[in-house]
């Protein structure tokens, strides 16, 4: 058994995640690496990116991954839980934790790859070397990380999901849902607990609601749940959410807790097994895919070695999602801003030497918020200097009036009305003024004052640039000589 305290730095945070958090306690237990890797048998062969979302120490990651694994990617509401490790006599060969350091939050190599057959000695025993599994590793409340998943459009093809067990999460938090791709997601979430009150929702079914919801076509995975609770919900007629019946493939069922090494009888203590004194406790693994659509059978006791059951589209190595890693890692850095563990740069800064800077971060670049095609054109700005920009629009407005095309009353705005309308308009000069692209003068007096975009001509014939961008708002700093700069937040 593997129970630990949750960090009391994190208890108000872990307060707010459920409305009965505080009548469940601090107790949290880790899934046990030898029954992680019976349950991963029936994965598919090929598992290039693995997630947990309630991923405590990472056991449960690390039991999943075989030679195929290059990621491994996981959150939880605690930045403590990774610290803990199992003892060398606890960990299995082949599916090993390794002794380096973990930090919660960004990249990670904390973790060992499992070795071939043939790094094997003469002997059995497995070489001594292995080479690091990338991990990456996110602090956060699942029920606010789900937010950013959408936003980033994230998708990963694998899950292995042990969440916590009869916690009462918001629903308002996961409204999301109510869009999803998958039908039988919307239907579910439409549903409400009859034990719950309206505004709360099952940690068991949210987990796999979410899972399903970000899941690639390909998409599938196991979960580790409370058998009463997979019946009471899924599996008995009128169940809330029977919709997600017809995702899942395969339903195992073991006899009491194999986290807490409990063994489930009748008259247990509810306390510790969460069954009730008449009820023999009984732990459910559902395996479950998105693309399978069939109502598994009666539940068996050990994972398939043959994957009969499993209907619809599989992973294959050339389907893989390639981009979730890469995601996961915006995200994990985009929390670490949030939670002041990191600072980030500004969207738009002048930099030391007098030139435009411009940035964005990795979850700016990704979030499907941020109009790219404006930002595109903001960046053109990057590695210029204000001056120059004001020359390049009075040069351009002096060829102008010198090839007799626009009067010194003119707006430039017209200059193109009165090209097209002039005899010349086909001259080589008045083409190479067509193809410059007015720019507007940098003026260091913008603030955010102005929230709408601004395209007006000033008096002196200069375009102002817009003070929004992205869909969002700018927020000019306090200007020096060599720190001036905006960040932009999207709406």
């Amino acid at each position: 058994m593997h129970c630990t305290q949750i960090n009391p730095a994190i208890a108000q945070e872990l307060f707010e995640s459920a409305s009965n958090a505080a009548a469940k306690g601090l107790s949290q237990f880790f899934t046990p690496v030898e029954f992680g890797s019976r349950l991963a048998v029936a994965l598919p062969k090929h598992r290039p990116t693995i997630v947990d979302l309630t991923c405590g120490n990472g056991q449960l990651l690390s039991a999943a991954a075989n030679q195929t694994t290059a990621n491994l990617l996981g959150s939880d509401i605690d930045p403590a839980a990774l610290t803990t490790r199992l003892s060398a006599a606890e960990t299995l060969p082949g599916s090993a934790l390794s002794a380096v350091p973990a930090q919660a939050g960004g990249f990670q190599t904390g973790f060992a790859r499992p070795m071939p057959a043939a790094c094997l000695c003469r002997h059995g025993r497995q070489a001594s070397r292995r080479s690091p599994l990338p991990f990456s590793y996110v602090t956060a409340d699942l029920t606010l990380l789900y937010a950013d998943l959408l936003e980033l459009d994230w998708f990963a093809d694998l899950f292995v999901l042990n969440p916590p067990w009869d916690m009462h999460w918001h629903r308002d938090r996961l409204m999301g849902m109510a869009d999803s791709e998958v039908v039988a997601v919307r239907q579910a979430f439409q549903a409400l607990d009859p034990r719950l009150s309206s505004a709360d929702i099952d940690s068991t079914i949210a987990t796999l609601l979410i899972a399903l919801d970000r899941s690639t076509i390909y998409g599938e995975g196991f979960l580790i749940a409370n058998e009463s609770t997979l019946q009471r919900l899924i599996f008995a007629p009128g169940a809330p959410y029977s919709a997600i019946a017809q995702h899942i493939w395969l339903h195992l069922e073991y006899d009491g807790n194999p986290m807490t090494g409990e063994k489930g009888r009748a008259g247990a203590s509810p306390a510790v097994l969460g069954a009730s004194p008449r009820t023999p406790f009984k732990t459910s693994v559902i395996y479950f895919a998105r693309s399978h659509q069939c109502v598994p059978g009666a539940p068996v006791s050990k994972p398939a070695l043959i994957r009969q059951d499993r209907h619809g589209a599989e992973l294959r190595e050339w389907l893989a999602q390639k981009d979730t890693a890469l995601k996961w890692h915006a995200l994990a850095h985009e929390w670490k801003v949030r939670q002041g563990k990191c600072k980030s740069k500004w969207n738009l800064w002048l930099h030391a030497d007098g030139t435009i800077r411009t940035a964005l971060s990795l979850f700016e670049q990704h979030s499907v918020k941020l109009n790219k095609a404006e930002a595109a054109k903001l960046f053109q700005l990057n590695g210029k200097r204000p001056m120059q920009l004001v020359l390049q629009r009075a040069q351009r407005d002096e060829l102008l009036r010198h090839s007799g095309l626009v009067g010194s009353g003119e707006r430039p705005a017209e200059h193109a009305e009165h090209a097209e309308e002039g005899k010349g308009s086909n001259t080589p000069l008045l083409r190479i003024l067509r193809a410059t692209i007015p720019i507007g003068a940098f003026n260091p007096s913008w603030s955010s004052a102005s929230s709408s975009p601004s395209r007006s001509i000033t008096p002196d014939g200069r375009r102002s640039i817009p003070s929004r961008r992205f869909s969002g708002s700018v927020t000019w700093m306090n200007r020096t000589k060599s720190n001036a700069g905006c960040r932009l937040s999207a709406a």
